[in-house]
């Protein structure tokens, strides 16, 4: 798998915001934090991080054995290759030194604060919850300003 913190997007993207001279804040959800390190970051800010095994837990509830092979697996109207799902399941969620973390308050695992709704993610057709977008932008925003962002 392509390590993304050398790839060249990202460091120009880096360089762009370090050129301003203001900090730098990355807030992500779900599986993109196992990709959120970005060199030279302030602070990370996660809702519902997932590693890769989790990942790989939720994706493969939509397999379909039939339509797979020894080299591709057939998930949610795709094809993917196993060895990036295998590469996937091992990844381990990156340790930033300065994190805030925001997770469903049915999931018991640590977090910063808890808050309720309902996983969209896990419901059979696509919705959307303006009460917990407005939430997670109050707290984006909150966040930011404590780290140095005005």
């Amino acid at each position: 798998m392509t390590n993304c913190h050398n790839s060249r997007p990202l460091s120009a993207i880096r360089d762009t915001l370090a050129n301003h001279g203001r900090p730098i804040l990355v807030a992500s959800f779900r599986a993109a934090c196992l990709f959120d390190t970005l060199p030279g970051a302030s602070a990370n800010w996660r809702f519902a991080p997932e590693p890769g095994d989790r990942l790989v837990r939720t994706l493969m509830r939509t397999e379909i054995q039939d339509e797979s092979s020894e080299t591709l697996i057939f998930v949610n109207g795709q094809w993917v290759s196993r060895g990036l799902v295998d590469e996937l399941s091992r990844l381990p969620l990156p340790d930033p030194s300065r994190l805030r973390t925001l997770r469903l308050a049915t999931d018991r695992t640590e977090a910063d604060r808890h808050v309720e709704a309902s996983p969209l993610w896990r419901h059979a057709e696509p919705g959307e919850d303006p009460a917990l977008a407005e939430l997670l932008a109050e707290d984006i925003l909150q966040w930011a300003v404590t780290c140095g962002i005005s």
